[in-house]
């Protein structure tokens, strides 16, 4: 008996019904404010903090380690909001050459660079208000 009247009931509707019920999505045909370029490499990092022209927070972190873990949806969130920078990960772990580099000694490690430059960093997990104020004070430079 159920199964008669929910056939019946699809079977009155337009598939347009059905999907504008069923579906709550937006799609946007303009590009968001930022990338997450997601676990970079040597090469992405040359790219995007090294070479490139955008400002580009740099998010050195380990597997292992619970405050990055937590940090990284901190991050994603502001610079979702806020900024138009994009967001690099880097592993220390795999990358111990650019951790090396640029003297990462303790985790997590939060870096902004623009044109190759080393604008801001924080050391730690901070809140929200604090990774706002980082990436305007990136803006500001």
């Amino acid at each position: 008996m159920l199964r008669q009247s929910t056939s019946r009931l699809l079977l009155t509707q337009t598939p347009r019904q059905l999907i504008s019920r069923s579906s709550s999505r937006t799609f946007s045909s303009t590009r968001p404010s930022f990338d997450i370029l997601g676990e970079g490499n040597k090469e992405l990092f040359d790219q995007y903090a090294v070479k490139g022209k955008k400002l580009t927070i740099v998010d050195f972190h380990a597997d292992w380690c619970p405050p990055c873990k937590m940090l990284d949806p901190v991050l994603t969130k502001v610079l979702q909001a806020e900024s138009e920078a994009d967001l690099l990960k880097i592993n220390t772990d795999i990358e111990q050459e650019i951790a090396a580099k640029y003297k990462i000694s303790a985790l997590p490690t939060v870096i902004a660079f623009q044109h190759g430059k080393e604008l801001c960093r924080f050391v730690g997990l901070v809140n929200e208000d604090a990774v706002k104020n980082f990436v305007a004070n990136a803006k500001d430079h």
